[in-house]
């Protein structure tokens, strides 16, 4: 399968993700860190590498949703953790020869409550799109495929 562009919505436990060709979602999905001992990060050898193994890279460029410190943060240990996971990701798709941008969420969906963007961008995907998201209801997933929309110029707020 072919694409062009990774989304990433990144997380310490787990992460949504969502590749793009020609700005059409091809596949999206959810990695978790499944067994890894509480508290852990995720273990990109074997949860990340498998997704990137999984398409034919064209041009590949990626961005990630990087964590922004607000006033109403109530745990900035857990911004900490997201933060390091950003470079975490960043590390190994740059080895991997990606094209790597950062948006922070105000930048791509405003100031819009969750429930609101998740409908919001479950309305802007194709019916053949909507099919290829595993766990289409997770708001993880929904924020990698949103943010991919960003990048691909589908979603205006």
């Amino acid at each position: 399968m072919r694409a062009d562009l990774l989304s990433i919505d990144s997380g310490f436990r787990e992460f949504g993700w969502a590749a793009f060709f020609g700005g059409e979602l091809v596949c999206a999905g959810l990695g978790i860190n499944a067994g890894g001992p509480p508290r852990q990060p995720v273990n990109f050898a074997d949860t990340f590498v498998p997704i990137l193994e999984r398409f034919e890279w064209n041009s590949a460029k990626a961005v990630i949703e990087f964590p922004k410190n607000r006033i109403s943060t109530q745990n900035v240990d857990a911004l900490l953790k997201l933060a390091s996971s950003c470079g975490a990701f960043t590390s190994l798709l740059q080895a991997a020869g990606f094209e790597v941008e950062w948006v922070y969420p105000h930048e791509w969906k405003g100031m819009v409550p969750k429930h609101i963007m998740c409908k919001r961008i479950l309305d802007k995907v194709t019916p053949s799109e909507y099919d290829v998201i595993d766990r289409p209801r997770n708001h993880n997933v929904l924020d990698a495929v949103g943010v991919g929309l960003w990048k691909s110029q589908r979603l205006r707020r």
